[in-house]
């Protein structure tokens, strides 16, 4: 699986992880830490380096997938990431 691929799909699966952690759940229910792992996750400096690089030196092959990091890396920004 190239990496660009690899990177996508793990980023997804935590996230949808805790998309039913955090975002799903009624607010008064859900516990938590399940809010700080959301924030983290998006914080996280390496998944932001990571996505970067991989949007920048054209890894992506297709519109769809360069969106996709793109907006990964536009999310981890608005959450306090930074390289």
């Amino acid at each position: 699986m190239p990496e660009v691929q690899h990177f996508l799909q793990e980023t997804l699966t935590e996230l949808n992880r805790l998309h039913r952690a955090y975002l799903l759940t009624d607010p008064a229910e859900a516990p938590p830490e399940a809010q700080s792992a959301y924030h983290q996750f998006w914080a996280d400096p390496d998944r932001l380096r990571v996505a970067q690089e991989l949007y920048q030196s054209g890894a992506a092959t297709d519109p769809e997938t360069a969106r996709r990091l793109w907006l990964i890396c536009q999310s981890a920004k608005e959450y306090g990431a930074s390289t």
